[in-house]
């Protein structure tokens, strides 16, 4: 650690802390709160690779990446959110970066066994999730309204289009394609 301190040089402040430990990074947030008050860089770089194929991958393994790669990186960013002054953050966008880093892999993977892996991300659907929210009818309406102005479509979804690109991607017509993802979301994050 002293190392890292010297080789980055300037008024480094080290502190050791193993990102798959929730205790350590509440023990790191707090040394930064006390001597420095706030974080106005946060770099969350911390990793591991340990490669196995996806039938040969032991729990105990799977873990470890997921502990440190993932679960580290996040609670990074929880536990430093009070020191940065973001308002908030969500799991959601995470997990669906996992899966599709997921499929990926798994297509690789999978190829020889004439396994084709693709996976679908359904934009804002008309589904009941809204319902789910715990919004309010205006709260909603608002929510709606706000991402109907992100959609280059200019609507929103139906839950049989996301099936059409579902049964499409396992058909045979799709049948030279594998480790793509396809999003259903009226051009949402492509335009």
């Amino acid at each position: 650690m002293k190392d890292a301190a010297k080789a980055i040089g300037g008024a480094i402040d080290p502190v050791a802390a193993d990102v798959a430990k929730i205790e350590d990074l509440d023990r790191l947030c707090a040394e930064v709160r006390e001597h420095h008050g706030r974080i106005d860089i946060l770099f969350a770089n911390a990793g591991v690779a340990k490669l196995a194929l996806v039938s040969e991958m032991a729990p105990e393994l799977f873990d470890e990446v997921m502990e440190v790669n993932f679960k580290g990186t996040y609670y990074t960013v929880q536990k430093a959110l009070p020191l940065i002054g973001v308002a908030g953050t969500s799991v959601v966008p995470a997990s669906k970066a996992a899966v599709r880093n997921l499929v990926r892999t798994l297509a690789s993977e999978l190829v020889n066994r004439n396994i084709r892996v693709n996976s679908v991300s359904p934009g804002v659907i008309e589904t009941p999730l809204f319902g789910k929210l715990g919004l309010g009818e205006a709260e909603a309406q608002e929510l709606g309204a706000s991402l109907l102005g992100t959609i280059p479509m200019k609507q929103f979804g139906r839950a049989e289009e996301v099936a059409s690109a579902v049964t499409f991607l396992a058909s045979d017509d799709a049948s030279y394609i594998t480790g793509v993802n396809l999003p259903v979301n009226g051009g949402r994050t492509q335009l």
